[in-house]
């Protein structure tokens, strides 16, 4: 392993670390690029440049995940499976493979300055879409989230898929391109192409939810704008399918337990609603 000369960040003074020997304490939270707990990845400059340093810091899980890749994983549905990779190291290695993968077909994603077994220091691909909406009006939000749905259906056509495509998992850079970031779940472990396509359109729409407060049709603008951009054949199969997938969605949501239990059904109500919408080529609000 070989060290890395980068500046970070700490009570708004610049400071040298080397990258092969960060830790939490060099990269203080308010460096955070995204407001989510456990959050690995911080801002800060390489070469010069504005560069992200990304982390395989250990994560604690809950049982249930684990519970669920270990046992209800075969019993689920493809497209229900769990695609998480819990081993810290080896989903940032997989990611990295991910980047590059997707950067040769000619995606948006970030670039990989350097990367060891324990970071990767990627170009600064500018502010996720959670935050972007959070701080935009609402003409300029009806402009992000049509061009969210327009790169989601522009990977699609190329036949790769994202896994996580929510607002804090895309992002927008200054001349306004979405880029793709946190790939690190490796979804066709257990599912193919097609089923990961169709968990993308729904986990899009459902990661807007947040925002129908102040922007009802939120959920139908990105699915209508993805639709709209996509091939028609291609669609026409994702259409077919969408049924399938929402009854599975419901069967999950109802047989939850706990207090979250009527959001997470009404969450779910509103996305299916929003699909269905957003598929009608009769639905007009961009």
């Amino acid at each position: 392993m070989h060290a890395v000369h980068a500046i970070g960040y700490k009570n708004g003074a610049k400071q040298p670390f080397h990258v092969s020997h960060m830790s939490l304490s060099m990269l203080p939270p308010d460096t955070d690029i995204a407001p989510q707990a456990r959050q690995r990845t911080y801002r800060t400059t390489f070469a010069g440049q504005p560069a992200w340093v990304k982390l395989a810091q250990d994560k604690s899980f809950p049982l249930a995940p684990l519970f669920q890749r270990a046992v209800r994983t075969p019993l689920m549905p493809p497209v229900l499976r769990c695609s998480h990779i819990f081993n810290r190291k080896r989903a940032l290695a997989f990611e990295a493979g991910r980047l590059r993968h997707l950067a040769g077909r000619g995606h948006n994603v970030p670039h990989i300055f350097d990367q060891t077994s324990d970071h990767l220091v990627l170009s600064d691909a500018g502010t996720s879409i959670w935050l972007a909406l959070h701080g935009s009006g609402r003409a300029q939000r009806g402009d992000l989230i049509r061009k969210v749905g327009e790169a989601m259906a522009a990977l699609h056509n190329d036949e790769q898929f994202h896994g996580q495509p929510y607002p804090k998992n895309l992002t927008v850079d200054a001349s306004g391109a979405i880029h793709f970031i946190d790939l690190e779940d490796d979804v066709e472990k257990v599912m193919g192409v097609a089923d990961a396509q169709l968990r993308d359109i729904w986990l899009l729409a459902h990661g807007h939810w947040p925002f129908a407060k102040d922007m009802p049709h939120i959920g139908q603008r990105v699915v209508n704008a993805y639709v709209m951009a996509s091939r028609p054949g291609r669609i026409r199969g994702l259409a077919e399918r969408l049924p399938q997938v929402t009854g599975l969605y419901a069967r999950l949501v109802h047989a939850g337990a706990g207090p979250k239990v009527a959001d997470n059904i009404r969450r779910y109500q509103w996305t299916a609603q929003a699909l269905k919408d957003g598929f009608s080529r009769q639905f007009r609000v961009l």
